[in-house]
């Protein structure tokens, strides 16, 4: 009998993890459209088994803040925000995320500012979902700034992504682009190739919005490049898609 509880245990803990590691994609590839990603992960959880009352996941991406023995009062509480805003995100309340994600962020001691940069661009993040542009953009512009003044390059780099696709949101082609490839350069620099897949990617969607597919197509079959080198299989699709797509769009069936 104790062989068969662990066997389901096992089972179910198998489950979650494939919950986790698609979670995990979706937030790495802002080109999927989180519509249809909203209503994919939801019907991930529930196959799953999850409880979506209950469920916590922390992203690879964020640790729970680090503590001392001078802030541990404060960061307990940001962690606790934290913690609620993650909770939201799971059961698709973006907004009430981002409330969260913004008190998590005031309630971290001065000196964190990490932390305090990803709390931002989580809650910036959470709106740019909802398509609250105008107040996402504020969010990421703070944050920004937190990680240029730690000399963050990954969050640097991540965080004008996400500016450059509000702009994208917005029609606004030429700061989108600005944006974009400030990222590019920056995920290049520092060796991510993954996210710098995921940059030319988001590139190539300005183009094709401008209908300049030969733009389009060129960023494109880099990121494609770079998926299959990295033997990343989810983002690999992900471009053929895309390209697909182009060649639709100029009518070559």
């Amino acid at each position: 009998m104790n062989n068969q509880f662990e066997s389901k245990d096992e089972e179910a803990a198998g489950k979650q993890e494939k919950v986790k590691q698609k979670l995990r994609w979706l937030r790495s590839h802002p080109e999927v459209t989180w519509s249809g990603a909203g209503i994919y992960v939801v019907s991930l959880i529930v196959a799953a088994g999850i409880a979506l009352a209950s469920w916590h996941f922390w992203p690879e991406a964020s640790p729970p803040p680090k503590q001392n023995s001078a802030s541990t009062t404060g960061g307990n509480a940001a962690a606790t925000n934290a913690d609620q805003a993650k909770l939201q995100e799971v059961q698709l309340r973006y907004a009430k995320a981002a409330e969260y994600w913004q008190k998590a962020a005031a309630l971290l001691p001065e000196g964190e500012k990490k932390d305090r940069a990803y709390y931002l661009n989580e809650a910036g993040y959470d709106l740019d979902r909802i398509s609250r542009y105008r107040e996402a953009l504020p969010l990421y512009e703070q944050s920004l700034a937190l990680y240029q003044e730690i000399n963050d390059q990954a969050g640097e780099g991540t965080t004008l992504n996400n500016i450059g696709l509000i702009y994208h949101a917005r029609g606004e082609y030429d700061k989108a682009l600005k944006y974009l490839e400030q990222s590019l350069e920056i995920h290049r620099e520092i060796g991510n190739r993954a996210v710098e897949g995921t940059t030319l990617n988001n590139i190539s969607q300005i183009y094709d919005a401008r209908s300049d597919y030969d733009k389009a197509l060129k960023y494109l079959e880099q990121s494609l490049e770079i998926s299959q080198n990295i033997g990343d299989r989810a983002g690999e699709g992900v471009t053929l898609n895309n390209i697909g797509q182009i060649y639709k769009a100029r009518g070559e069936y």
